[in-house]
């Protein structure tokens, strides 16, 4: 869907993911809270754990349950999708601030994809009608049920990766 389509899209008691929902993700495959702030393109080294098992030439463990798979992105100005099957886009809910003109830009939005070969999430922007991207909804949370789910995570996914080693 289109950037402002994503915004409106989500149920009821449920949003748009945000630029710092990803970072709580990427957090997880970080290897230091420094890269996590820097906002250069390519975050982190462990992407395989949001992939899922299928659909990627470079299939991934899935072991945080997100299933994110390689719908690639339609751009209206070639009426043609891009990278199918091996690129994810997903709108977020962030719009740009631009420094030079000291204001947000409110037609612009951030976005992150991850690609086949990738071993990190990248970051980047496009404006809301430029192209149909996947989206992310979120539940609205406490932060005492964001911090028990963020447990919760870890455990599965150490879980899950250490069932994957017995398996090899």
């Amino acid at each position: 869907m289109l950037g402002y389509q994503a915004l409106e899209v989500c149920p009821e008691v449920w949003r748009l993911s945000t630029t710092y929902d990803w970072m709580a993700l990427e957090e997880m495959i970080i290897s230091s809270k420094e890269e996590l702030h820097k906002m250069k393109m390519f975050r982190g080294n462990g992407v395989h754990k949001f992939k899922s098992k299928q659909y990627w030439s470079n299939r991934g463990t899935d072991s945080l349950g997100l299933n994110l798979v390689p719908a690639g992105i339609y751009f209206n100005w070639k009426n043609d999708y891009d990278q199918l099957g091996t690129s994810a886009f997903f709108w977020t809910s962030s719009h740009v601030y631009s420094i030079t003109l000291r204001r947000v830009m409110k037609d612009i939005l951030e976005y992150r994809y991850i690609r086949t070969d990738s071993i990190g999430v990248y970051y980047s922007s496009r404006w809301k009608k430029d192209a149909y991207q996947s989206c992310r909804c979120v539940k609205s949370m406490t932060k005492e049920e964001i911090a028990e789910r963020k447990e919760r995570a870890e455990k599965l996914a150490k879980r899950r990766e250490h069932q994957a080693k017995r398996k090899k």
